[in-house]
């Protein structure tokens, strides 16, 4: 399966029709999706499976809060006569023909407020009757709801991957999905119901009574689990009337400077740290002006005398050689009128000697200086040219800090005061307050109905063993005797199947889950074994040293690469070539991990890869790592004057 296009039309925040060109080629297979927080990242991430498979893609949803989810759906500045639509164009490999196929589900709101559906599908450029009346049974046979759930990732699913308990609810989840043993669970509870109601048929016996308890038990948990499951469902709304509530308060406390306000101390920081660089900048200039800078002024005079007193120094130097010269001279005329020589030849000796005594140039200056020529080389050209390069650059700081220290003076100047921000900060913040009260009781409803699914799991198996105690001593209705004997041996083979196909198919599992680790990790040699218990499904990690490691010792950043391995290694494991869709995958990463997920994950998640991410996950560094990767880029912007999301070409940084 290829995605080529998805379209959207009045639906959340995208007002009129926008569409996304999907089509990848390796290897350029990641279509990069940036999106800020409350732009439409999630309506657009779930509306692939809404496309798809309708109210199936939502599970636990009654067709009435499937209503409501679809009223919220539908853009609040459409009217009343326009409808709202997802149509979403790909290949499907199993098709021989191997032709587009186009899926539009389409919702409009009649005058009582009910929203209706309408789904057409497409074969190639014509609407096909047959394809939009089986298009459920269709799709399912080819890639069931709860398949294609191992294939759309966000980081809520990769985080509940890092705690040891629910990686294996969802290890079990994703197992029992790809081996297709849901069918085989929803046959044995079936035949406990009809044991129980063929025990039930027999009268008489002592045991009737702690049956029919056992039984109301079973009863009341489920009933119990069921009101649980209606509150959960009702919180559903409450739960994205708050989550609305803070995307307005965001929205309204950032036009009202809400975000200004927040910037002000950091702000106040920087303006106090440039005043100090400031003025460090302005000492350092008024120290060269008070020595070398005038000399910059007079340069060739300056050159001038650098030469004299260079010429005075040569002149002293060779003062002092004639003078050693002319004693050498007067030592060598004293020995010869020693040896009585002629007196011509005498003459012509002290002549010669005279000839080798140097003179001093007529240029020489007349007096000293009282200073040598190294100590005025600080003030050469070459230095001098340094100097005026220090001062260039000094002077550049310090134009650069009075043009930031400006701007961030009129920043300040521009922030709301407190008393102008304190309404705006106390909804945002009674907001916030609200969402984290409601998700909090979110997670307490799910706590609750995960324990009532232990009670209900625990009463039912206490239901079976009265029942089968009451079996053992003796049921006089030999039909149900023969009938509850089958159905427990079914059972029993059933329960043998399950651990069978497990056992079978849990190696392979393994293997790729720990190949994709050794993949994506910092230190693939951490891991040098991995296996799946088939019983409780948690993973048993052998370290390279051959001993055993705790998932628990693993550090924050390896449990999430573990978390991605998981997910990887079930996906591959279904055999299918499906598209991969993750939302905001590096948020919880440090920065080694987030290149090992870009360079070694994301380019090999599926054939084709669609990304959702904020500017801070996949940043200009990590969009450079994936440039070659990347076959399309796409913005969603927030525009708030128009009040609604607008989808651009180019990601953040390209855009």
């Amino acid at each position: 399966m290829t995605f080529l296009e998805i379209d959207l039309e009045n639906l959340g925040p995208f007002r009129g029709r926008h569409a996304i060109k999907l089509a990848v080629s390796s290897p350029r297979n990641i279509v990069l999706i940036g999106a800020l927080n409350g732009s439409g990242k999630t309506t657009l991430l779930n509306a692939f499976q809404l496309a798809l498979y309708g109210r199936d893609s939502l599970p636990g949803r009654s067709a009435k809060n499937y209503q409501q989810y679809l009223r919220h759906l539908i853009n609040n500045q459409a009217a009343l006569h326009e409808s709202a639509s997802i149509t979403l164009t790909l290949i499907l490999d199993d098709l021989a023909d191997d032709c587009h196929i186009r899926v539009e589900r389409r919702w409009w709101r009649s005058q009582n407020n009910e929203v209706r559906e309408q789904l057409t599908v497409w074969k190639g450029s014509e609407a096909s009757d047959d394809l939009t009346q089986t298009w459920d049974t269709f799709i399912a046979s080819i890639l069931p709801a709860r398949v294609a759930d191992l294939f759309f990732l966000d980081g809520e699913k990769i985080e509940a991957l890092t705690a040891p308990d629910q990686a294996a609810s969802i290890i079990r989840k994703g197992i029992f999905t790809l081996l297709d043993l849901d069918r085989i669970e929803e046959l044995r509870a079936n035949l406990r119901v009809v044991k129980r109601r063929r025990l039930n048929s027999i009268e008489g016996e002592e045991n009737s009574d702690e049956i029919r308890v056992l039984e109301g038990k079973v009863a009341e948990s489920l009933e119990k689990r069921s009101t649980l499951a209606q509150e959960r469902a009702s919180l559903t709304n409450v739960l994205d009337r708050a989550n609305m509530r803070v995307l307005n308060a965001e929205r309204t406390f950032r036009e009202g400077g809400g975000e200004l306000f927040e910037r002000r101390e950091r702000w106040v920081r920087r303006q106090t740290e440039l005043h100090a660089a400031s003025r460090h900048t302005s000492d350092q200039l008024r120290q060269i002006a008070g020595r070398e800078l005038p000399l910059l002024a007079c340069s060739a005079l300056v050159d001038q005398g650098i030469d004299a007193v260079r010429r005075s120094d040569e002149a002293q130097r060779l003062s002092i050689t004639i003078e050693a010269i002319r004693a050498r001279d007067k030592e060598y005329v004293r020995i010869l009128r020693e040896l009585q020589l002629p007196a011509s030849i005498g003459k012509e000796i002290a002549a010669e000697l005279a000839h080798t005594v140097p003179t001093i140039p007529s240029n020489t200056p007349p007096t000293s200086f009282g200073i040598r020529s190294e100590r005025l080389e600080r003030y050469s050209a070459a230095q001098r040219k340094r100097l005026n390069k220090d001062v260039s650059a000094l002077l550049k700081e310090s134009e650069k800090q009075k043009n930031e220290l400006a701007e961030v003076d009129q920043a300040i100047e521009a922030v709301p005061s407190e008393e102008q921000i304190a309404e705006l900060t106390w909804e945002l913040k009674d907001a916030n307050a609200e969402l984290a009260r409601v998700q909090a009781a979110m997670a307490n409803l799910d706590d609750q109905i995960e324990r009532w699914n232990r009670q209900i799991e625990d009463a039912r198996k206490n239901l079976d063993s009265a029942l089968g105690t009451r079996l053992k001593q003796g049921i006089s209705n030999a039909e149900a005797e023969r009938v509850v004997r089958h159905i427990e041996l079914v059972d029993r083979s059933l329960q043998e199947y399950l651990v069978k196909m497990v056992e079978r198919h849990s190696g392979d599992i393994s293997s790729k889950i720990l190949a994709s680790f050794r993949l994506i990790a910092r230190k693939p040699e951490l891991l040098s074994g991995l296996k799946i218990d088939p019983h409780t499904f948690h993973m048993s990690l052998t370290g390279n040293s051959g001993k055993h490691i705790d998932p628990g010792e693993l550090s924050a950043g390896e449990r999430q690469i573990l978390a991605f391995a998981i997910l990887d290694g079930l996906a591959k494991s279904s055999g299918r070539q499906i598209p991969t869709l993750i939302d905001s995958p590096l948020g919880r990463l440090d920065g080694i991990h987030r290149q090992r997920i870009a360079q070694h994950y994301l380019p090999s998640a599926s054939h084709q890869t669609i990304v959702f991410s904020t500017d801070k996950e996949v940043d200009e560094q990590m969009l450079r790592m994936l440039n070659h990767n990347i076959a399309a880029s796409y913005l969603l912007n927030f525009n708030e004057k128009a009040y609604g999301t607008e989808i651009k070409n180019g990601y953040f940084q390209a855009g």
